[in-house]
Formats: structure tokens, C-alpha cells, sequence
């Protein structure tokens, strides 16, 4: 790697996102061009650049940076330049001008180490020289700390990100642990931060390095939705993760790990993240103590309406009507959204301030559609603060509401049903709705199934399905998938199932079913009322790959287009939200077309409401002509496409299927290698969850709550 030194005359280019820059530069005699990464580069800044000299095709000579240091200047004029850069707050070119004529060469050397010197100066007085002297040291360790971040290969981007979030202690944190970072920041796993370990000579078999291999296998393991691990378990993954004897890694659990738990359960040793664990543990107390509050129960109201109850949904009102907490579930057909509307109307009728929510925007307009009633997404519901990325709804500041109903429940994780447990008051009603065969939540832990667990007498569970459903074979399929059972074909029906064995015969019939063959036959649009819906991201199958043949076939000729990671944003093409994003009030899982692309940003529409996305934003976005099963959770489509190969067969179970299938409203299409079908069949979910609650709600109920950790 060579070195060289100029000074910078004029950026050519500059990209705010990732700071990538061409900078035409002075050396000695010679104008030369420098690419690579610098945050904000200004003419008159002196650089030390490491780098190769390359020879571009288009460009010519160019010397290629693999990171760049900003030296300080030394002449008068280069001083000018760099303090009326822009770089130190309070100095503009005439100050700049000012500083200089009075110091000459001398002037850094009197900002740091004399700055009261500057009064001599006409115009600053000490307010400016604190503003001075506060923001040229922020600059010089700023500049010493990114050079040190680049040096262990970080990219000028994570390297700024590490640095606003650390400041002046950046270096030292690092070089004391360097897997700090992936407890503190998003974007720095143990991956990353063992690179810049080894960078800093960090022992394989430090205990650092172990200890930091534990969290990451804790955190890999919640990413399945488990909230504990088996220790044994842990240590053989710990082991082959880090690539250190299991006798190491279970001499470090015998130690104390501020960020885990450990204890015995059921005759298990077990180890969990304390972020975790402490939830669960909360949550339990929660729920237990509002067993203990004597609640006043609701009478039912059922007046004439043209619901048409059955004697078994009365019943079941009444029930609801009688319990503090309670569980509504069932598959589709047998009737949740009508219990809920008689639900609902007996509590208006009985005077009670009622709110509904659901996990995800689309759910919660589902809900809104079905009831007629304003419903809320619970981070909505709970007011949720991006600033503190906390909620402002809490145990302190408690919803005002008599009864809660939650739609889609299935879908809450620990974290979430958590902040919503503790915004409740004590008094209050709460009502979960949700089928629990469908997927679990994407988070850690399976809340529904727990409670449904733990307090079985306060589970409405419906099984009948009615005579208009029982007539789809959407939900008979369905039904037969959950029972384990093969649906059955009928080309006559709403639900088609096409055997086809060669993955790539699979791709081309998705692209013709979808451009062609259903719009033709069904009369459906293919980019609103159709939906593909995949077992996973990855793979031929896949729904990257699907979105990138659905957008070429339906969207071959788009007015723009913007790539971004890997990714074709064109204007025309069918996008969804990946995160909510309160300022622009949309929501994961919302979709929406791409109308135009002006100044780097896109304007999209979502179901009339259209909302703009700049090009460093896009990372929010994903293309949605295909989505996986687990993000349609919550939604429904008119019509839902969806492949089902050996090729998927690491996620194959009977409940991401079922999930599926009973997305599709109006329509769906299955298919399918036979042999993969039968497989998910007989596979009864994803491993059962390792969570904690049901186990802490049981001991609660009993009054044996003993939960001992090391």
C-alpha cells in the first residue's frame, strides 16, 4: 500500500449516503484524482490518502483510497481554508482570515493550548472561542478516531456511526472490547466485531472473545424465538461458532456474565439473556396480578342484528363478557370476526370505552373493515416515541379503556405484548383474538400459546366451521393441512393445487399464472389483487428472485429506475414497507406502487395516500410482487400464489402452509413438488419454543413461584 500526501482543490463527486468522493487534488506540481470515502471533503483540506494508483477505463490515472486521513494544515492560506471549511463551528472565511493575520502559522497551536489569545481578535468573544476550541478538538479526535476505525477495515459509514455513538472514548472502548459494539449498535454482529478483534490481537481464547460467542449464540437463538437455551446445547454451538474446545466455553459459563442468566429448569440447566428472561418474568407478575384484581363482569347485550348468532356464539359472549382476560381462537371459517362484532356491540351497550389494535397496519385495517371499528396498530395505540424508541403509553401513563381487544395476537412477541400488558390499567378487560396454529410471532416467545397454556379456562376455542365457509375449499384445505392431512384437488373450486417437480417449471408457471393466465381467467389485476407468498428470501424460489422475474415480466418498461443493494427500484413496481416509519405514517407491511422518481426520491402510493421515499431511505422499502409467509402474517389478499418446493425444505412445517393458504380471500394456487408437500405436512410447526412464561404464569397461579438464577 503506498501513501501519499495532497491537498484537495475540488470534489468532483460526492454521495451523502455512503461518502464515497472524486477529488481533484494538488501534489507538489500536479493536479491528481483521488477516489475513495471522506466524510464532507472541502477544497484546502491537506490529506494523508492510503491507497494503490489504478488505471480506470473511463477516468484514467486515479489514485484508489483505501482510507484517507485529513492532515493539519501548516501554511497560512491552507489554515484559512480549513477553518472556514465548514468543519469548526463559529468560523466562516472572513473570522478565518481575521485568525490567521493576527496568528499566522501559530494559530492551531493558540486555539488548543492558549485559545484566550483569540480575544485579540475583533468579533469573538469567549462564548465563540468555547464554540471554537469545543468543536476543532471534536474535529482532531473525530479525524484520529476514523482513522483508527478504517485501519480495522470498517467502512467510513459504521466507522461515523461507531463514533457519534462512543465520541471522544471511541479508540479506547474499542481496543478494550471490541465486541462492545455488537452489544450496543445495530449492524455490528460478532462476526464483524471478531474481525476487528483479530485486527487488534484480541486471543482466540480470551475471555472476551468466549463471553461475547455466548451472547451471539443467545441472540441466534431468540432469532428462532427462543427465550432460553439449553447450556449443553449452547456450548457445542458456542464451540463451533468461536472454534474453541467445549471445555473452555463451559469453564467461562461457570463465571459471571453480566448480560446472561442461569438456573435449573425442570431438570434442565438453562441459560438466557437477562434482556430476555426479565421480560418473561415481568410479563408473568403482570398477568398474575391482574387474576388478582376483582373484576366487575360485563353483561351480554345481544340485540337484533343481522349476525344471525348461533346459540354456541351466544354462549361464548357470555363467557367473554365474564372474564378479565381472555383468549378467542380458532381456525378461518368458524366465525372470530362475528364473536368479536357481538363482542363489541355488547360492550358499547354496556357503556365501556372500547379500543382495538392489531400488530401490523394491514391487520389493523382488517380489523377496521371487518367491525366498522377505528383500529389502531399497537405501536400506534401505545404512542410510540422514535426518539426514545420507547413507548409514552406505559404503566405510568395508562391507556383510558374499560376493554382491549388485540386481533392477529399470534403474532406478538414478548417484547411487544410486554409494553402493551403494562399500558392496561388493572380494571380493564382484555380481549386476545387469534389463530393459534398459525406462525408464532417473529420475535422471541410464543405469548398466545403460554396463556392458552397456563389459563385454559379462559379460552373461547372455536371449531365449527360455518355452512357459507365450510363451501371453500380455501378453508377446508386449510383445515386438512392443520390436521395433517393432504388438501384435496378440485379444479372446480377456490383453490387450485399444480404438481410440478422441476423448480425452474415452478418459476416460469408462477410468472404465468400471475401475468397471464389468472387475470385472463379471473379477471383479477395482477399487481393489485395478486399476491406470490414464499417460504423464504433466498434461493431460485425464493422471493428476491421471484420479485426480480415478476417485476421484469410486469414492469418491463418502467419510466425510472434506482438500484440499490442489489435491488430495482422503478417507478411502476409494487413495493412494501419493511418498518414502521411514524413520520410518513406508513407501516410494515403496507403496500403501495411507485408513481415517480424526481430528485432521487420516490413518490409512492399507498391506497391513495402518497408518500415520499429518499434514495438513502430505500432501505426501508423491498419490492412485493413475491414476500415471504411469515411477512403476510396479519394480511389478506384477493388472490395468493404460492410455491412449495424441496428447495424450501429447511422451513417446511404444516403451520407456515396453513398460514399460507389462509391468507387468500377470494382465490389460491398452490404448487408444488408432492413430495415437499407431504413433508410439511407431517412436520407439526418449527421446534416447539423454549420460552419461559407458561412455566412462570403456572408457579404464579399455584403461588410456587420459585425462580432461582446464577
Amino acid at each position: 500500500m503506498q501513501i501519499i500526501h495532497a491537498t484537495v482543490d475540488r470534489v468532483i463527486y460526492y454521495n451523502e449516503d455512503n461518502h464515497y468522493c472524486v477529488l481533484r487534488c494538488k501534489k507538489k506540481f500536479e493536479n491528481i484524482d483521488i477516489v475513495g470515502n471522506l466524510i464532507n471533503p472541502k477544497p484546502g483540506v491537506e490529506l494523508k490518502v492510503h491507497g494503490e494508483w489504478i488505471v480506470d477505463p473511463k477516468f484514467g490515472k486515479q489514485f484508489n483510497s483505501q482510507f484517507i486521513e485529513i492532515c493539519l494544515p501548516k501554511d497560512n492560506e491552507s489554515i484559512i481554508k480549513y477553518l472556514s471549511s465548514g468543519r469548526i463551528k463559529g468560523i466562516g472565511p472572513s473570522i478565518a482570515k481575521l485568525i490567521v493575520d493576527t496568528f499566522k502559522e501559530k494559530t492551531l497551536n493558540i486555539i488548543n493550548d492558549d485559545p484566550n489569545k483569540l480575544l485579540k481578535v475583533d468579533g469573538i468573544g469567549k462564548k465563540k472561542i468555547k464554540e471554537i476550541t469545543d468543536s476543532l478538538k471534536k474535529d482532531l479526535v473525530s479525524q484520529e478516531s476514523l482513522v483508527f476505525l478504517q485501519s480495522l477495515g470498517i467502512s467510513v459509514k459504521k466507522s461515523e456511526k461507531i463514533f457519534s455513538f462512543y465520541g471522544a472514548e471511541c479508540i479506547n472502548i474499542i481496543k478494550n472490547n471490541p465486541y462492545q459494539l455488537s452489544y450496543d449498535l445495530i449492524g455490528f454482529g460478532f462476526l464483524i466485531c471478531d474481525q476487528i478483534a483479530i485486527s487488534l490481537g484480541v486471543k482466540p481464547d480470551s475471555s472476551i472473545r468466549i463471553n461475547a460467542g455466548i451472547i451471539y449464540v443467545l441472540e441466534e437463538d431468540s432469532q428462532f424465538g427462543h427465550c432460553w437455551s439449553k447450556k449443553n446445547d449452547l456450548i457445542q454451538k458456542v464451540s463451533k461458532k468461536i472454534n474453541q474446545p467445549v471445555e473452555v466455553i463451559d469453564q467461562q459459563l461457570k463465571t459471571q456474565i453480566e448480560q446472561i442468566y442461569q438456573w435449573n429448569h425442570n431438570g434442565t440447566e438453562a441459560v438466557g439473556l437477562k434482556n430476555i428472561i426479565s421480560v418473561e418474568k415481568d410479563i408473568a407478575h403482570l398477568v398474575s396480578n391482574r387474576k388478582k384484581f376483582k373484576f366487575q363482569p360485563n353483561k351480554a347485550v345481544i340485540t337484533k342484528t343481522d349476525l344471525n348468532p348461533t346459540q354456541e356464539q351466544i354462549d361464548c359472549v357470555k363467557k367473554a363478557m365474564q372474564l378479565h382476560t381472555c383468549v378467542i381462537t380458532g381456525g378461518p371459517g368458524v366465525g372470530k370476526t362475528t364473536l368479536v362484532k357481538l363482542i363489541l356491540q355488547s360492550l358499547l351497550s354496556n357503556g365501556k370505552r372500547v379500543l382495538l389494535c392489531a400488530p401490523t397496519g394491514r391487520a389493523a385495517k382488517r380489523l377496521f373493515e371487518s367491525t366498522g371499528f377505528e383500529s389502531k396498530t399497537i405501536h400506534r395505540l401505545l404512542e410510540y416515541d422514535p426518539i426514545t424508541k420507547g413507548f409514552k403509553k406505559n404503566q405510568h401513563h395508562p391507556l383510558s379503556i374499560d376493554t382491549l381487544i388485540v386481533d392477529e395476537s399470534s403474532m406478538v412477541d414478548i417484547h411487544l405484548f410486554h409494553s402493551l400488558i403494562k399500558s392496561i390499567p388493572q380494571h380493564a378487560q382484555l380481549l386476545l383474538v387469534g389463530d393459534v396454529d398459525q406462525l408464532p410471532s417473529i420475535g422471541p416467545g410464543a405469548v398466545l400459546q403460554d396463556l392458552i397454556f397456563a389459563y385454559p379456562t379462559n379460552v373461547i376455542r372455536l371449531t365449527h366451521v360455518f355452512r357459507q365457509a365450510a363451501s371453500s375449499s380455501i378453508v377446508s384445505n386449510a383445515h386438512n393441512i392443520n390436521n395433517g392431512k393432504l388438501p384435496i384437488k378440485n379444479d372446480q373450486s377456490d383453490c387450485f393445487i399444480i404438481d410440478i417437480q422441476d423448480n425452474k417449471k415452478i418459476q416460469d408457471t408462477i410468472v404465468d399464472l400471475v401475468a397471464n393466465r389468472i387475470p385472463s381467467k379471473f379477471k383479477f389485476n395482477p399487481l393489485q389483487d395478486i399476491q406470490v407468498l414464499t417460504p423464504t428470501k433466498k434461493g431460485l424460489l425464493g422471493s428476491y428472485n421471484l420479485n426480480k422475474v415478476l417485476a421484469n415480466q410486469l414492469n418491463p418498461n418502467p419510466v425510472s429506475i434506482i438500484d440499490y443493494n442489489d435491488q430495482r427500484f422503478a417507478t411502476g413496481d409494487k413495493v412494501i414497507v419493511q418498518r414502521n416509519n411514524y413520520e410518513k405514517d406508513v407501516f410494515n407491511g403496507d403496500i403501495g406502487t411507485i408513481q415517480f422518481l424526481e430528485n432521487n426520491t420516490f413518490t409512492i402510493d399507498f391506497n391513495g395516500k402518497l408518500v415520499k421515499y429518499k434514495h438513502n431511505e430505500l432501505d426501508e422499502l423491498s419490492l412485493a410482487y413475491a414476500i415471504t409467509i411469515h411477512k403476510s402474517q396479519g394480511s389478506e389478499y384477493p388472490v395468493v400464489v404460492m410455491p412449495i418446493s424441496m428447495s424450501h425444505f429447511m422451513m417446511l412445517n404444516k403451520n407456515l402452509i396453513y398460514t399460507g393458504l389462509t391468507r387468500a380471500k377470494q382465490l389460491a394456487v398452490i404448487i408444488t413438488q408432492k413430495k415437499a408437500m407431504i413433508m410439511s405436512i407431517k412436520v407439526n410447526a418449527s421446534p416447539q419454543r423454549l420460552t419461559l412464561l407458561k412455566d412462570l404464569l403456572t408457579d404464579l397461579k399455584s403461588t410456587n413461584f420459585n425462580f432461582e438464577t446464577t
